[in-house]
């Protein structure tokens, strides 16, 4: 009897010092996890940001198109303009070189605002795979987290049943 209460104790100290690490596991996996909230937060921020930019891009992008349209438009109505009244030629060719220049810029400008959009397309690609790669951590974290819950919870239930037995065997 002697020797299973000394067993038992000597259980009950390594099933102590068990719990008690993963009473640290735990502590630590909480800060891991507050980290990557954290970490998510400031993520999910930036892609607010990104979407933000990417919004105002495309709307640039889009009086840009307008602008080339128009620009278009006009450089249609010099050509006609020119075909039609050959005695305004000099000055139709200059409103055609104006509008022409004005058509040049705008796609310029069409061209910057597309390789804008895409690197912010880009940036959002990036930082969504970031993201989904914490998220991936986050749920590897806590189902490790479950885990050693559970194995403490089996280390707390054989205890019990060892106290249950040791009981029995008195009686």
């Amino acid at each position: 009897m002697t020797q299973t209460l000394t067993k038992l104790r000597q259980d009950n100290s390594e099933l102590s010092s068990s719990l008690q690490t993963v009473v640290s596991s735990h502590s630590s996996l909480q800060v891991a996890v507050e980290s990557l909230q954290s970490d998510i937060a400031a993520r999910d921020t930036e892609l607010t940001r990104l979407r933000h930019d990417l919004a105002q891009v495309l709307a640039e992008r889009d009086s840009a198109l307008q602008d080339l349209a128009r620009v278009s438009a006009e450089c249609d109505d010099a050509v006609q303009d020119l075909a039609q009244v050959s005695a305004e030629r000099d000055s139709a060719l200059q409103d055609l070189a104006r509008l022409s220049a004005e058509r040049d810029s705008a796609v310029e400008d069409l061209i910057r605002v597309s390789a804008e959009r895409d690197s912010a397309l880009q940036d959002l690609a990036q930082v969504s795979a970031k993201r989904d790669d914490i998220v991936h951590d986050l749920t590897q974290v806590s189902a490790e987290h479950d885990n050693a819950l559970h194995t403490s919870e089996d280390a707390a239930t054989v205890t019990t049943d060892i106290h249950t037995q040791s009981t029995g065997c008195k009686a």
